[in-house]
């Protein structure tokens, strides 16, 4: 209370001012009171007291605020929210929201696909291969394996099968050869074995048996080669072996049969050649003296006897006639020996020319002996039989004292002859005076004296009267006296 000088009572102070006894002062702006009060208050946090005689604080609205003393309320700043009315100081706004206008009463979140990270000022917008949530402070970049190829991007996108997205703003397909599944950065090459023909590829596909791929192409295997599949290079079928499916394991050739590398198909052994096992990849020729006919043939014959090989394709040709062939598995027939002969074809062996027979010609059969002649076995020719001696064949037997030989046989010499030697062709005529009234004698006999020997070949005959003869004379004689101038003659009786 106060009053002034001369005041029957006190009067009460007024609300909005103080009072000591003798005087009333208003509070003054930022400061209030209640009627009565003997001091002013400072204007509370959270409120205004504009006036200077302020009797109750005015509370500041929500979007407003005010410290302690202050004569109004001020609008929320930027970057701040003031929610409830009274506040003393404004909220800031925390990360991820903003407040670009004063007095608001809240902040708010920053919008998906921008960036808020200055509290103040209107959220920037997110740039590609950005994207935010609602209410983060900064744009994020996209995670690997995702991309967003706009500005603004609330999310990223995963990069789709078949893409590839290093930059994180697109999603670049996979070159050929290349694939990729769902959120990669790269492509990758497709594995050894597999292709991608196209691009964009989410996968590669294995190579087919029957082909070689690399990673972009896939090509048929060519005549001849083979794979199992997921091959990068096909494989030459091999020796032994066909490959009449490209697709499937080589096939062993069977016995009979050959291929080369690279076949397609076995082939039949040829005549002349052989195929002992299965799984050859060359014929084998036949050795020589050796023969295969046919085809797809497993081994090869030996020539037989009596037969020649020359060509390994042929059936045997048997030694023709005068020749011969004893072992198997030969080139060539043997010519027979001197003395031998083989008259037929495909002889194994030649024979000897047997005795009494000649053989000038080994082709043909032996020729037997003349009369006369004779031969040993093996002969080409007969020779003739000696003399003095006799043949049969080919035993020559000599003849005995007392005879000769006529070529062919052993004569007894006849009577008027002899035969002193076993060696004589042809019988000796008694000497004149001799004589032999016998066959097969070695002599002949002197004719004896006083006989005469008109017949070598018979008995002697005596000499009539008045002849006369001496010992081996073979003839009579007559005797004549010696007559004075006359002659003397003899003559021989006859």
């Amino acid at each position: 209370y106060y009053s002034s000088a001369g005041a029957t009572n006190c009067t009460q102070c007024l609300a909005g001012y103080y009072c000591t006894v003798t005087t009333q002062t208003a509070c003054g702006a930022s400061k209030y009171s209640s009627a009565g009060a003997t001091s002013c208050s400072t204007c509370p946090a959270g409120y205004e007291c504009s006036s200077s005689t302020t009797a109750t604080p005015v509370q500041c609205n929500a979007g407003n605020y005010s410290s302690s003393g202050s004569t109004s309320c001020s609008p929320c700043l930027k970057g701040y929210g003031c929610p409830v009315a009274g506040m003393s100081s404004p909220s800031a706004c925390t990360n991820g929201t903003y407040q670009n206008n004063t007095g608001q009463t809240s902040c708010l979140p920053c919008p998906a696909g921008y960036k808020c990270f200055d509290t103040t000022s209107s959220p920037a917008i997110c740039s590609q291969g950005e994207y935010s949530p609602e209410g983060v402070t900064l744009c994020l970049s996209c995670p690997d394996g995702q991309y967003s190829s706009t500005t603004g991007a609330a999310t990223c996108t995963d990069c789709p099968a078949g893409s590839q997205c290093s930059s994180k703003t697109t999603a670049t397909p996979c070159s050929a050869g290349e694939y990729s599944t769902v959120g990669k950065t790269h492509c990758t090459t497709c594995p050894s074995g597999t292709y991608a023909l196209n691009s964009g590829s989410s996968s590669c596909t294995s190579c087919p048996a029957g082909f070689e791929c690399t990673t972009t192409t896939n090509i048929a295997c060519a005549s001849g080669y083979y794979t199992l599949g997921n091959a990068t290079t096909c494989i030459p079928c091999p020796g032994g072996h066909q490959c009449a499916n490209s697709s499937i394991l080589p096939v062993i050739c069977p016995s009979g049969t050959y291929a080369s590398n690279t076949s397609t198909s076995c082939t039949s052994c040829e005549s002349g050649y052989y195929c002992p096992t299965a799984g050859l990849s060359g014929h084998l020729s036949c050795a020589a003296g050796y023969y295969q006919i046919g085809t797809g043939g497993t081994s090869c014959t030996p020539c037989p006897q009596g037969n020649k090989c020359t060509d390994k394709t042929a059936a045997p040709t048997p030694c023709p006639a005068g020749e011969y062939q004893n072992g198997t598995g030969m080139e060539s027939c043997k010519s027979c020996a001197s003395g031998y002969y083989a008259n037929v074809p495909g002889s194994i062996l030649c024979t000897i020319c047997p005795g009494g027979y000649e053989c000038p010609d080994p082709t043909s059969l032996p020729v037997a002996c003349a009369t006369g002649e004779y031969s040993s076995a093996g002969a080409t020719a007969c020779s003739p039989c000696p003399a003095g001696t006799t043949c049969s064949g080919s035993t020559v037997t000599n003849c005995t004292s007392g005879q000769y030989s006529n070529g062919s046989h052993c004569v007894t010499c006849p009577a008027g002859f002899y035969c002193d030697s076993y060696l004589l062709s042809k019988p000796l005529d008694c000497p004149n005076g001799q004589y032999q009234p016998s066959t097969g004698q070695t002599s002949c006999l002197n004719c004896p004296a006083g006989q005469k020997c008109l017949s070598k070949s018979g008995s002697p005959v005596n000499c009539e009267a008045g002849y006369y003869s001496h010992l081996g004379d073979g003839n009579c004689t007559v005797s004549v006296k010696s007559v004075e101038g006359a002659y003397f003659y003899t003559h021989v009786q006859q």
